[in-house]
């Protein structure tokens, strides 16, 4: 990926994150405009104290990115697939293709606990369950339409039956999830961290990323 393609995306993630509006969006890519052509006029509209960093997230924004991610993506509806179709692309070599009429979210502890199941058992604190539960340690793609009948599987079932190959193969982030025998709050939580690091890695923001998690 040409270098500022690579900056592109990566500042048009953090603004899709921070859910910044059009406002802070115009003024920001006004600024790369301005990063790209250093010879040009500058704009009279705002100071050059008041200028961004262009391209350049600073540490602060990066942490807000992280904060982003780390919270109920899901709930994001704008938000929650084209960041998993993101992080699948930092799961792989790059050299899949995936050209299906329907990829949908699912998630694999359910929204529902039906009693006596063994994600009850699993999750007997409703706080893990909600705080766990639309994060995207949680969240796997499909390229088929969600069954509601099968959100309520056990996970033995789910992962051999609802992620099983010749389904949902093709994606990197459900085949992983079929290679836990458990899926716990703890769970959830490796997984997540996995994701994370893996979006650091891809946009170059390791360092950043160890301080962030330093500062939690």
């Amino acid at each position: 990926m040409p270098e500022i393609v690579f900056q592109l995306e990566r500042l048009a993630y953090y603004l899709f994150m921070v859910r910044a509006d059009v406002n802070a969006r115009m003024s920001r890519y006004a600024d790369v405009l301005d990063a790209l052509e250093p010879l040009a006029e500058p704009k009279p509209r705002i100071s050059v104290k008041d200028r961004s960093t262009g391209f350049t997230l600073t540490q602060a924004e990066a942490f807000a990115l992280f904060n982003g991610l780390d919270g109920d993506v899901y709930l994001a509806t704008r938000v929650v697939k084209p960041i998993l179709l993101r992080l699948e692309q930092a799961s792989t070599d790059g050299s899949a293709i995936y050209d299906y009429p329907t990829i949908s979210v699912e998630h694999v502890c359910p929204q529902t606990l039906p009693d006596n199941s063994q994600w009850a058992r699993w999750f007997t604190d409703p706080e893990a369950h909600s705080s766990r539960l639309h994060t995207l340690g949680n969240l796997v793609l499909l390229n088929f339409r969600k069954n509601a009948a099968a959100r309520n599987f056990e996970f033995d079932i789910k992962k051999n039956q609802y992620f099983a190959p010749g389904n949902s193969c093709a994606f990197t982030l459900t085949n992983e999830v079929r290679a836990y025998s458990t899926w716990t709050p703890a769970d959830i939580e490796e997984r997540q961290k996995v994701a994370l690091r893996r979006l650091a890695k891809d946009w170059r923001l390791e360092d950043v990323f160890e301080n962030w998690r330093n500062s939690k």
